[in-house]
């Protein structure tokens, strides 16, 4: 995936760098956000179907923190926090909203929420005790009502009654989602074998999954076949290049004729789902990832995955899931030639916890690479002369590449995203942040988790803001 001209200018980029716990029992994540039964009293309707999906997302680790508040506060009393929202629109007409929690406000008295809040236009949640939900609950367009209890959340929205928001996701070492309502219709042959060997339940979250691909080329095009066939509601696919002949012999489903015309990528992925009449919705977002609404629709998505080679591209990726609380998949390839000896083949998969670790701090690009690829970007003249004049070190212009490696890299990453939702791996996810292997040996690694990404982390759910991405080239608006 290349991009144009849209691109920031160095400064830009380079302003912007930054200078939870699961249970470890095997499947004990799987009810953290599970309805408790005594809401079964309260007044709480499910939706049919509408035109508007609603998520709410936090860190494990907050949830963790927000548990120690809510064991200690005053009977009778709520706490008051705020989220960050988040908006879009898929070309379909369904908005998708988005709350994301951020900090705790206070402790109030729940008689006095409706009172405090009646006024306020800012996106918040309540949280309080299931038994407390009916008394504190009013309508307000950007309140969420959060019940808290053992450890189990669920979010509710007001509209006319109480209903549960769509997906409500609790991200950390492993990634919980609890939809309120069923995705993709399950009763057809399709799902069969899926169901063999995950059960009901975790098909059911898989169906109702919002997926974004940043890069549908080499391996982005293998990972959205693989999302695909797994049977996800929605895949949002983002590529603003063409396919050319070079790409024929490593991107799924194109061909000659789209390498004639320069098919966009993204658009030619979802001409050929499409055709095959399943029942996942494909999204084609034919643009550069520093592009707003590219970054908009990436925002509102469940998980993501990067398919980049690039450092601006990753740095782009990192800053929306943690702005916008989005576990984040990311997927490397190396290939090293020499006249046609192969020096390194490797692979790695690095699974982003907002909030944690990111890409930078784990060392999967430099500042110096993000200042060299702004430049061509921006000024490839400029590029060009300090590259012939060794200012520019290690960059090359175009890398090999082979499909068999791509395949590989590909399934380890669609299957870290199962092993998340589904733990089937013997070391616990706790201990596991980067999958790699070497392919000379061959051998497999798996790296613990690294430390925080301080600078990066401060953004933690902090959603829309001005500029967005808190990024002066992305625009003023929100």
């Amino acid at each position: 995936m290349h991009s144009n001209n849209r691109w920031p200018p160095v400064s830009a980029l380079v302003a912007a760098l930054p200078g939870w716990r699961v249970g470890s029992q095997r499947g004990q994540h799987r009810n953290a956000c599970t309805c408790n039964q005594r809401l079964a009293r309260t007044r709480v309707c499910r939706a049919g179907d509408r035109m508007t999906e609603r998520t709410f997302r936090i860190t494990q680790k907050q949830l963790e923190n927000l548990g120690s508040l809510m064991a200690a506060k005053a009977s009778g009393n709520v706490i008051l926090a705020s989220c960050g929202g988040g908006r879009t629109v898929f070309p379909n007409g369904t908005e998708r909203r988005s709350w994301s929690y951020k900090a705790v406000e206070k402790e109030v008295a729940g008689s006095a929420v409706n009172s405090i809040l009646a006024d306020s236009a800012d996106s918040i949640c309540v949280i309080c005790l299931p038994e407390e939900l009916q008394e504190v609950a009013f309508d307000l367009p950007n309140c969420l009502w959060i019940t808290w209890a053992k450890e189990q959340i669920s979010a509710y929205y007001w509209d006319s009654a109480l209903m549960p928001v769509d997906i409500c996701e609790v991200v950390g070492h492993s990634i919980v989602i609890n939809p309120s309502k069923a995705g993709i219709d399950l009763s057809n042959d399709f799902h069969i074998r899926t169901k063999q060997a995950f059960g009901k339940g975790t098909t059911e979250i898989f169906s109702s999954l919002t997926v974004g691909i940043a890069g549908v080329s080499g391996t982005g095009s293998i990972v959205a076949e693989q999302l695909f066939r797994l049977g996800v509601k929605r895949l949002v696919l983002v590529d603003d290049d063409s396919v050319e002949e070079v790409n024929l012999g490593r991107i799924l489903n194109a061909g000659k004729t789209d390498a004639i015309l320069h098919r966009n990528k993204a658009e030619m992925l979802k001409e050929r789902y499409e055709a095959m009449g399943l029942k996942s919705e494909i999204v084609a977002v034919p643009s550069t990832i520093a592009d707003r609404d590219a970054l908009r629709h990436l925002s509102q998505c469940d998980v993501l995955f990067g398919c980049l080679d690039s450092a601006d591209g990753r740095m782009q990726l990192n800053r929306i899931g943690t702005f916008y609380t989005v576990p984040l998949i990311d997927v490397g390839v190396k290939l090293v030639s020499n006249d046609g000896g192969l020096s390194e083949i490797s692979t790695a998969v690095r699974y982003i916890i907002p909030g944690e670790a990111s890409l930078h701090s784990l060392g999967v690009y430099s500042t110096e690479q993000l200042q060299s690829e702004s430049l061509r970007r921006a000024d490839p003249a400029a590029y060009q002369a300090r590259l012939q004049e060794k200012y520019i070190i290690g960059a090359r212009e175009s890398a090999p590449a082979v499909i068999s490696i791509n395949m590989m890299a590909s399934s380890i990453a669609v299957q870290e995203l199962i092993n998340r939702i589904h733990n089937y791996r013997d070391t616990p996810n706790e201990d596991v942040e980067v999958v790699s292997c070497n392919l000379l040996e061959p051998c497999f690694r798996i790296d613990p988790p690294a430390n925080a990404d301080t600078a990066l982390a401060k953004y933690l759910g902090r959603g829309d803001c001005i500029p967005f991405l808190d990024m002066p080239f992305l625009g003023g608006e929100s």
